[in-house]
């Protein structure tokens, strides 16, 4: 595709209508052998989309794989589908992935197989075993955050993909720090580094990091405090090192009057998808999560990223930070530090921060997240749930809120509890685009 032609497919999809200078930097790029560095939230995917799309031809959409790209979990998958499917207007695009029937994935591509696969590299060697779907014609592989692939202990299972990959005119490995490790089939002697790891500009995230000394071991009420004195119309996430402590701190939260969810790997897939859909819709305002929520989550205006716990890695430590000030948006970081706590070299704090520790305000939310048990497969849109809403329910554009449609369920956010009982009363009554639907509150 012509450059030209790629930004006016961004515009449109996007309203993006100047590339920041990764995206330029990439879309200048004619060589074969890629390796690009920049932090989480500049805006990488869509600087690697534009020089995937270069190398790939319309006229040849239809007849197999052309594009891979690979990606260490499921959350960076989705969220790599929904930067790329728009812009690749005239490309069949797909994503696979664990957490779902494979077979689901199977009948997307039985009546014509896809042109840019977006994958979990378990779920493509499945599909390469069953033999559901051919790399022969493949022109572009690109490894999406090849460093947490790697302490994934993905290493030997992208190897085995390459080698079904016949020499692309490009391969990609991006990285937000830098890489410690080239593999052999980048050939790094080849490669260019385009590194803006470590460039100040103005399209790179602006974070205030911020110390906050907490008087006892068992941090709970200065995080509750922290909270309360920092609650705004922006959610936070507050990142721990496991599953039991989510657990737990979800428990003190929500017990004195913080509304807040769970994240982390010990829940099944839609769970998390609701999760973050209920952040996004300003339902939830605080998410507890464990590293897994680092990467990957397209959480759309993070006021603030909180660690509870100290991150066990620098790469940890980066990735948390990047779920704020994404997309060129000012972030603040919050650092609860107990007496004597041992703090990594990595962490460089710019100011303390001391809550309010009398405050005993509820953080809470009056938008309502609802439930509805059909979506995608049944051929739901968005569009049909506002539609629905305004003529059968009376609402009004201005009670909806935020929209999620998942593979057979949807979510929709209102901004009262009457508008929430209005639907519920309504899915009762009527059909959503000839089906019965249930809606329950989240």
């Amino acid at each position: 595709m012509e450059l030209k032609q790629i930004k006016e497919q961004i515009a449109k999809a996007t309203s993006i209508t100047e590339l920041n200078e990764i995206q330029l930097a990439t879309a200048s790029f004619h060589g074969n052998r890629l390796i690009l560095l920049a932090p989480t939230g500049s805006g990488k995917t869509l600087a690697y989309t534009i020089a995937m799309l270069q190398r790939l031809d319309p006229k040849k959409a239809g007849n197999g794989p052309m594009a891979l790209v690979l990606a260490p979990s499921r959350e960076l998958a989705v969220q790599i589908y929904h930067v790329i499917r728009p812009v690749a207007r005239g490309f069949k695009t797909v994503a696979f992935y664990g957490g779902h029937r494979m077979s689901h994935e199977v009948s997307q591509i039985a009546t014509a197989p896809a042109d840019i696969i977006i994958a979990t590299p378990g779920r493509l060697i499945d599909h390469l075993e069953h033999n559901t779907t051919d790399l022969s014609n493949l022109k572009v592989l690109i490894i999406d955050e090849y460093d947490k692939s790697l302490e994934l202990g993905f290493s030997e299972q992208m190897e085995h993909i390459a080698h079904h990959v016949p020499k692309p005119r490009l391969i990609a490995l991006t990285s937000a720090t830098p890489l410690d490790k080239i593999p052999d089939y980048i050939d790094a002697d080849q490669a260019t580094t385009i590194d803006f790891t470590d460039t100040p500009n103005n399209h790179l995230p602006a974070i205030t990091i911020m110390s906050v000394p907490s008087p006892t071991r068992d941090k709970l009420e200065t995080l509750a405090a922290l909270l309360r004195s920092i609650h705004s119309d922006k959610p936070s996430i507050v990142f721990v090192n496991h599953r039991e402590s989510a657990e737990r701190i979800n428990n003190y939260l929500r017990a004195h009057g913080i509304t807040s969810m769970l994240y982390h790997g010990g829940l099944d897939q839609r769970q998390r998808e609701i999760a973050v859909a209920a952040l996004n819709s300003g339902a939830v305002p605080v998410l507890v999560a464990t590293d897994l929520a680092g990467r990957g989550l397209d959480i759309q205006d993070l006021g603030a990223a909180i660690h509870y716990h100290m991150p066990p890695t620098e790469q940890a430590w980066t990735h948390r930070n990047g779920r704020t000030a994404r997309a060129g948006r000012r972030g603040e970081v919050y650092v609860i530090i107990g007496p004597d706590e041992d703090i990594p070299e990595f962490i460089v704090t710019d100011n303390d921060y001391y809550p309010d520790m009398t405050a005993t305000d509820d953080v809470d939310t009056d938008i309502f997240l609802l439930y509805i048990d059909a979506g995608r497969r049944d051929k739901i849109s968005k569009g049909d749930i506002v539609g629905w809403a305004i003529k059968q329910a009376g609402l009004t554009n201005q009670q909806l809120g935020h929209i999620t449609i998942g593979a057979d369920y949807a979510l929709l956010a209102v901004t009262s509890r009457d508008a929430a009982y209005r639907i519920i009363e309504t899915s009762r009554e009527t059909k959503l685009k000839n089906h019965r639907v249930r809606v329950t509150p989240i």
